[in-house]
């Protein structure tokens, strides 16, 4: 993948993150993918959305700590827990998308178009 290769930390962000945030974690490809994937293909009356790899890594993280209890309980992910996740990035490279996802960007897209028409 493109976007998530990154061998070092931005020294500056280092600096702020490593006293400010709570955990840091690494996320796999594969991960990351599936989400992509799973974004594209929502279940039944959520939107379809468009995530490059970059993208869809936080929610990828999340699901990773959320389906594990060791990580929730160190994490603090409960039951009450508010997250936000924020999508970073489209299909930057269209052809790579469609290679990962099996659908166009404007395939995804239009699956909105068609929700919404039938609500």
């Amino acid at each position: 993948m493109a976007m998530l290769e990154c061998y070092e930390p931005s020294l500056v962000a280092w600096r702020i993150l490593s006293r400010v945030a709570d955990a840091f974690m690494t996320v796999d490809d594969a991960d990351a993918i599936s989400v992509m994937r799973r974004l594209a293909n929502p279940r039944h009356g959520d939107p379809a959305v468009v995530a490059g790899e970059s993208g869809g890594v936080g929610l990828a993280g999340l699901l990773k700590v959320a389906s594990d209890q060791n990580l929730r309980e160190k994490s603090g992910l409960g039951p009450n827990a508010r997250v936000f996740v924020i999508n970073t990035e489209g299909a930057t490279d269209p052809r790579l998308y469609e290679e990962l996802v099996g659908l166009l960007p404007a395939q995804v897209t239009a699956r909105n178009t068609t929700l919404t028409k039938d609500q």
